[in-house]
């Protein structure tokens, strides 16, 4: 899909209609046509949910939300503390192309990137600063912004994505004993919970939580029977709070109760670790 956008955006001339930075309150979500121009909404903070047409998009630090113009838009604030965004919306000629650019919606995942987040700035107060010379050098930033986010989405290849992955393992490996959430670790990461299962998925044809989840029984079997842990501990020292809870999905998970486990494999030294 890169290479089609970013056809798309090469053979066409660019001109910023408008730069706004905006602060959306925890909770807040609503219903309107966007405007007469096409943009991108580039996250700062939070979390939100944008739907183009009803196409469904995540907008989160990492991740850019393009739309078209007058589209029906629902949008609403999904973390619990401000969503903050600065989005630029802009007119594109495009000459013989068959899909123009009020047409399109899409999102690019583009990772962790400071210096996108410095042209942002930059073009925001430059839009606000009088004069012609301040309008060269909006639209000269947008070009600049958008061979960032086209660079930086290139960059992301299969080898960096496999690094993620196994960054986040190693979090998981370290961190299993906490009250960890798929949430937190999506946040933790930068990535909203979607990006994080996709990641998992493509590696392992499981989700994150399913990892954590089978990471945390896996080490309590070797804490009942190395450790000599009771039940309630060994859930306490796998991240469970309830020791109920924690039973009754080892059981669904061992097809056998962690106290049925304990006895059954507590003297013998070839028990399944799988």
């Amino acid at each position: 899909m890169i290479k089609e956008i970013i056809k798309q955006f090469a053979y066409s001339d660019f001109k910023v209609a408008g730069v706004y930075h905006v602060i959306v309150s925890p909770g807040s979500h609503g219903v309107q046509y966007t405007s007469n121009h096409a943009g991108f909404i580039f996250p700062i903070k939070g979390q939100a949910e944008y739907k183009f047409n009803g196409t469904k998009y995540i907008a989160t630090p990492g991740n850019i939300v393009h739309g078209g113009a007058n589209m029906y838009l629902e949008k609403k604030v999904l973390s619990d503390r401000d969503w903050e965004f600065i989005t630029i919306l802009y007119n594109a000629h495009s000459p013989g192309s068959e899909k123009q650019f009020d047409q399109l919606h899409f999102e690019l995942d583009i990772g962790t990137n400071p210096r996108l987040t410095e042209l942002l700035w930059q073009t925001w107060r430059a839009y606000n600063e009088p004069g012609e010379l301040a309008i060269f050098e909006m639209n000269t930033l947008f070009n600049r912004i958008l061979l960032n986010i086209f660079y930086s989405c290139q960059n992301r290849g299969e080898d960096d994505t496999y690094a993620l992955y196994k960054r986040i393992c190693d979090y998981i490996h370290v961190h299993f004993m906490d009250e960890l959430s798929v949430s937190q670790i999506a946040e933790l990461h930068e990535l909203n919970e979607n990006q994080l299962f996709y990641i998992f998925n493509k590696y392992i044809n499981m989700g994150a939580g399913d990892y954590l989840r089978n990471y945390r029984l896996n080490r309590a079997k070797e804490l009942l029977l190395m450790q000599g842990l009771s039940v309630k501990e060994t859930a306490y020292s796998v991240g469970y709070s309830d020791p109920h809870y924690f039973s009754r999905i080892f059981k669904k998970k061992n097809g056998i109760s962690p106290t049925a486990f304990l006895k059954k494999f507590k003297n013998n030294p070839s028990f399944n670790k799988e």
